[in-house]
């Protein structure tokens, strides 16, 4: 190493700390290499697992496509195999487990129009009644106070009456009163006229 470092210009150490240098950045671009070799591995490995989940997924739906179509042929070809008579029975079967479900649901269906209606009717009717009551009553005391407003204007007419009965006796008497006054004036004058003749 001394004879290296003298056959070298400059100092002894300078060529030390190049090769120095050198090696670390060939170590440093070995490391980023690798590191970015393992991302890249990683990275592939990400891509390959994603491809066979959905390769997986392709696969199990295509497997249920297939399990699909084959229970629709075998049950096209269970419908083809029958007889007319089992179909028969069937579809009479069915008619009559769909007249006895329609029977039971339409008497249920007129069993609740039935409460319903009940129902209305009677609010109806309280209601009609409720309001008969308040007709009737309101009736009676109309009459009531058409009865005591017919007392009332009885007993207006009686003291009316009375009034203009006495008002017209006095009136009378008034008109008699002076009916003599006069008649004495005259005959007051006249037997006045009649001393002053004779004197």
């Amino acid at each position: 190493r001394q004879r290296f470092n003298s056959l070298v210009p400059g100092r002894p150490g300078e060529a030390r700390s190049d090769h120095l240098q050198r090696v670390q950045h060939r170590q440093v671009k070995r490391r980023v290499r690798e590191l970015r070799e393992e991302q890249r591995r990683q990275q592939s490995k990400a891509l390959f697992e994603r491809e066979r989940a959905k390769k997986a997924v392709r696969l199990k739906r295509e497997e249920q496509q297939k399990k699909e179509e084959m229970a629709l042929a075998m049950y096209k070809k269970m419908l083809a195999g029958m007889r007319q008579e089992e179909l028969r029975k069937f579809r009479v079967a069915a008619k009559k487990i769909q007249k006895v479900v329609k029977g039971f649901m339409t008497r249920r269906q007129i069993w609740k129009m039935e409460l319903a209606a009940i129902k209305i009717q009677s609010v109806v009717r309280s209601h009609l009644c409720r309001k008969h009551q308040a007709e009737e009553k309101e009736r009676e005391e109309a009459m009531q106070r058409y009865a005591q407003l017919q007392e009332n204007v009885i007993h207006a007419q009686m003291w009316a009456r009375s009034w203009v009965a006495v008002l017209y006796r006095g009136r009378r008497v008034q008109a008699l009163l002076l009916r003599r006054h006069c008649s004495a004036r005259k005959i007051q004058t006249v037997f006045r006229k009649f001393l002053k003749r004779m004197q």
